[in-house]
């Protein structure tokens, strides 16, 4: 396998998501919502397989994935139009984003599609400390809703497919088939103290029959218990993407 630049690894990684690496970096945008009915939220998992890596849609009842303890997340997956890169990324949010987009965006601008906004990021990378500050900055001249859709030959919701997809259960369960399972926490049983165990020692010398055995006390083996992420990181987290795990 040949080595890649950062910039190649970071981009292939990234590849569909809306991402601002380091503090103080920036892209304007335009939200690609017309109103609040719009915005589409998915209970999802992060899963890896030879197949495919990356989020699809929690089934529900009989989810092959919740059987494998793989994490349920809920997620608001802001689609953008990121003016310089030319193309319709995903904002990777969970749903604690809900009341900035409101009050950002939806409380000043029912139709956010009618105007470019600009996302600042504000807190080094993977910092829990990350915030991002939205405010709009023009009226949107570059390009309608409608006109970005048709330039990139792509529809709403159908291109939300290129960052989340949907298995039937069958066929998730066959992807999660031969993958090794992460241990989990909720397999394990409870802490039981155990007794400590008396073990007589070699004898270093021929045994003496008129003394008593000598003998050590010592400490029976204890399982050490973690905890295991299911997937995250994606992320990114989280497997994510920039390692941050706030929002």
């Amino acid at each position: 396998m040949a080595f890649k630049t950062l910039n190649q690894y970071n981009a292939e990684k990234n590849k569909g998501f809306f991402t601002l690496q380091n503090d103080g970096d920036y892209a304007d945008v335009i939200f690609m919502y017309r109103g609040i009915e719009d915005v589409m939220i998915a209970d999802v998992h992060y899963i890896k397989s030879a197949e495919y890596s990356g989020y699809v849609h929690c089934c529900g009842d009989g989810c092959p994935a919740c059987e494998k303890g793989i994490r349920v997340q809920n997620k608001i997956f802001i689609p953008l139009y990121n003016i310089s890169d030319n193309e319709i990324q995903y904002f990777d949010r969970t749903t604690f984003f809900e009341p900035q987009l409101m009050s950002d965006v939806f409380n000043k601008y029912p139709d956010p599609s009618a105007c470019v906004f600009r996302i600042i990021r504000h807190g080094e990378a993977r910092s829990r400390e990350t915030r991002y500050e939205i405010r709009a900055v023009s009226r949107n001249t570059v390009a309608t809703y409608d006109e970005i859709l048709q330039k990139l030959n792509t529809s709403m919701p159908k291109d939300y497919e290129q960052i989340l997809r949907e298995y039937p259960a069958f066929k998730l369960s066959e992807m999660l088939m031969n993958v090794n399972d992460t241990p989990h926490t909720s397999n394990l049983g409870e802490y039981v103290a155990t007794p400590r165990v008396a073990v007589p020692t070699a004898p270093s010398q021929p045994i003496d029959a008129s003394m008593p055995p000598v003998t050590t006390v010592i400490d029976a083996p204890v399982s050490s218990v973690t905890d295991s992420a299911s997937e995250d990181a994606v992320g990114d987290s989280s497997e994510e993407l920039d390692g941050d795990v706030l929002f």
